[in-house]
């Protein structure tokens, strides 16, 4: 038996001899409540807790007001009620414990030789509750209280140490909720002077060590100053020394002194320092099997290092467990889990970038399941809604391309919320690609039904009439069945009808009945087709006036129906001629309309590599206009007929737009639009990717293209209307 045992049995034999009503029962309850505590601490058996919280309450109802023990016994179930929060997290056990310590804390008024104790531990109870609610009062109260117990626990009081500590944890958990600088400071400096008072040997100095190291990576993460990591880097070592095999924090240190080992590593580059982050965190992960509330923390931790050592050594068996680690963090964080979207964000990252390499239709299908699970858990107005629909539209085409598997078309069905999006979508890539013809039976039929569960009035009605005008065109082309295309033209007819008259949304749609009616005119030679098709571009260039980046293809189709018509009268001769009085100011109009055409397949940004800056669309036509090509097209203006310089124009500025795409594995700090834009990227330090794409914009202008583009840094992906518009021309 243990003299805590002995004392135990002692303290109950005591309170034998006290029975209700005696004067001395109250002290006996008190006494036995204590020691059984004490055992609680040393056995963490609930039990004994159970019953000292039992016992106090029964001493508390014989000390009333007034009772000189009555303090001790407010004080000291409270810290019994807060053992049982820490220990089994219910909130009614912290609220009664902040009520007691307050409630004692007005019996010990200043001078009280207890009031130092019971500010202290008002002050932790305070901090548990702003741990679990969040609000900053709560943390302010705690400061206040654990500066004042301080003050009355001066230099060598034996319970400095404590007060110190724990004012720095409150200030560091204010630093990391509000940010101010000064309490990370003071948190420091407070920390190392607990850290002088807890030398080697005292129980607590891990600890110590454990926290200060914490506050100098917070530091070294706002200023970035080595010394402080460094630092840092040192005391974990120090306190993961103090706690061998079989303590019970041994994986909080392995952990921590990896995040370190990490951070340095991401600054220096130092490969050794990678490596011990990598053993430490697997051995941390030993400590944390299954069920431990930091398994899933320290198996993400541990595949972002490899991820690192993949992208420093190009090592596919690091790639694979990191792949590994990341589905085994996914299983613990399922769809509801607040985590749940960041595993699957990092999962995905690392099996697109094997599909780069190996391209595994496996890789593939995790990359949809995942995708589409991300979408499902992802509202329409959340800024990452985008980039999901994207990503996972982009894995669909993908996967077709590789399968020609129908039901990834028969996923586009309007109970789903990307179905028409991604049909249109693979539609364009099909048409140009010409790879319809072995499913285009089989989408028209799924289109049809997506189309009667759009009736009229329905918000994506017009959508659905236009794509299955789009599959029958696509069909007739294919088969040669007039009846399609037909079909087509009367369905956009009716898209017609519905659209406002002369609104601006109708202008494509104007453009594609004359596109239609002028296939039909060339089938059936129907002159009533061709006017028709005049009269419905005519009215489409209308609704695009100069400046539209669709004008100059309205132009281009009245142009080439205007010459079938012309043609068909067999006066083809007089079309030359009737040109040849074009004036300047027509001229100089067609030139923009043109160079606007071009474009608008054209990203929105690319870089000018003789000056090393970023160029939007005005600032690209801005350079085209001051370019010598440009003068040179103008003293043309004459020298050509009308559908000879229309083709000379396009290849002129086709030409000077010429751009360079920058393949590339992603690296870790690729420049970002924010980190370029404004600047000449010639003058900025070679730090991250940028001397990547110094070096790529010096190579493509010395090999003749005056323009590049990168996806780092050419795209705002903040954007969702520029990631939509990056989907529409990925493939045009």
């Amino acid at each position: 038996m243990t003299k805590l045992d002995d004392r135990i049995v002692r303290n109950r034999k005591k309170l034998q001899r006290h029975s209700p009503g005696d004067i001395g029962r109250p002290a006996a309850l008190y006494s036995l409540a204590v020691s059984l505590r004490d055992k609680f601490l040393e056995t963490d058996d609930v039990a004994d807790l159970e019953e000292a919280i039992a016992l106090h309450r029964s001493a508390l109802d014989r000390r009333p007001a007034g009772h000189s023990d009555r303090s001790t016994s407010l004080h000291n179930l409270a810290i019994c009620l807060s053992d049982r929060y820490n220990k089994q997290g219910t909130i009614t056990d912290l609220e009664e414990a902040i009520t007691l310590c307050r409630a004692a804390l007005e019996l010990r008024s200043p001078g009280h030789s207890r009031r130092a104790p019971t500010l202290y531990n008002l002050a932790i109870c305070l901090s548990d509750r702003f741990l679990k609610f969040g609000a900053n009062g709560y943390l302010d109260e705690a400061i206040s209280l654990h500066r004042s117990a301080l003050d009355l626990r001066p230099a060598g009081h034996s319970d400095r140490p404590d007060s110190l500590h724990n004012l720095a944890v409150c200030l560091s958990d204010r630093y990391n909720k509000q940010g101010p600088i000064a309490d990370l400071e003071e948190a420091i400096t407070l920390g190392r002077a607990a850290l002088e008072l807890r030398s080697p040997g005292h129980s607590d100095r891990a600890l110590t060590l454990n926290n200060v190291a914490n506050y100098l990576r917070d530091r070294f993460l706002k200023f970035g100053a080595n010394g402080d990591l460094d630092e840092a880097i040192s005391l974990h070592q120090a306190a993961l020394d103090l706690r061998p095999a079989g303590h019970s924090n041994r994986s909080t240190s392995l952990h921590n002194l990896a995040v370190c080992f990490s951070d340095r590593y991401n600054k220096l580059g130092t490969i050794a320092d990678l490596e011990e982050a990598i053993t430490l965190r697997r051995t941390a992960l030993e400590l944390r099997p299954l069920g431990h509330s930091r398994r899933a923390l320290t198996l993400c931790n541990l595949a972002s290092d490899l991820r690192d050592r993949f992208l420093e050594l190009d090592t596919d068996c690091d790639l694979d467990e990191a792949i590994s680690l990341h589905r085994s963090a996914l299983d613990i964080h399922p769809r509801d889990h607040h985590d749940h979207a960041k595993s699957v964000d990092k999962l995905l990252l690392l099996v697109r970038k094997r599909i780069q390499r190996h391209d595994m239709t496996a890789d593939l299908d995790e990359c949809i399941s995942l995708g589409r699970s991300a979408l499902a858990s992802c509202e329409a107005g959340n800024p990452s809604h985008a980039t999901y629909l994207h990503d996972l539209v982009t894995d669909l085409h993908s996967r077709f391309r590789k399968l020609e598997n129908i039901s990834d078309f028969e996923e586009a069905h309007l109970d789903h919320a990307i179905s028409l999006h991604k049909l249109l979508i693979y539609f364009g890539d099909l048409v140009d690609d010409g790879d319809i013809a072995p499913v285009v039976d089989r989408v028209v039929a799924i289109v049809r039904v997506a189309l009667k569960l759009c009736p009229t009035g329905h918000p994506n009605h017009v959508m659905s009439l236009t794509t299955l005008a789009a599959f029958l065109r696509c069909r007739f082309q294919q088969q040669g069945a007039v009846a399609d295309l037909d079909e087509a033209i009367l369905l956009y007819q009716e898209v017609l009808e519905v659209c406002p008259s002369g609104s601006v949304a109708s202008a494509p749609h104007l453009h594609h009945l004359a596109q239609y009616l002028s296939e039909r005119f060339t089938k059936l030679a129907m002159s009533t087709d061709l006017d028709d098709a005049i009269k419905f571009e005519q009215a489409a260039l209308t609704l695009r006036p100069q400046g539209h980046p669709d004008r100059a293809e309205s132009l281009n189709s009245l142009f080439d129906y205007r010459q079938l018509k012309i043609k068909g009268r067999g006066a083809s001769t007089q079309s030359a001629g009737s040109t040849g009085t074009t004036s300047g100011s027509r001229f100089t109009s067609l030139i923009g309309d043109i160079v606007f055409d071009v474009l608008k397949g054209y990203p929105l940004r690319l870089l000018d590599t003789r000056t090393g800056m970023l160029c939007d669309r005005d600032s690209q036509i801005a350079q085209f206009e001051r370019s010598g090509e440009y003068d040179q097209l103008l003293a043309s203006a004459s020298a050509l007929d009308a559908l000879a310089r229309v083709t000379h124009i396009r290849e002129v500025v086709s030409t000077y737009f010429r751009y360079v795409t920058l393949s590339h594995r992603w690296g870790k700090f690729e420049p970002l639009l924010r980190d370029i834009e404004g600047k000449v990227i010639y003058d900025l330090d070679l730090t991250g990717g940028l001397g990547k794409l110094q070096s790529f914009c010096l190579t493509s202008f010395r090999s003749g293209y005056l323009w590049a583009w990168s996806d780092t840094c050419c795209i705002d992906k903040e954007s969702s209307a520029e990631l939509q518009e990056a989907i529409g021309s990925m493939f045009s």
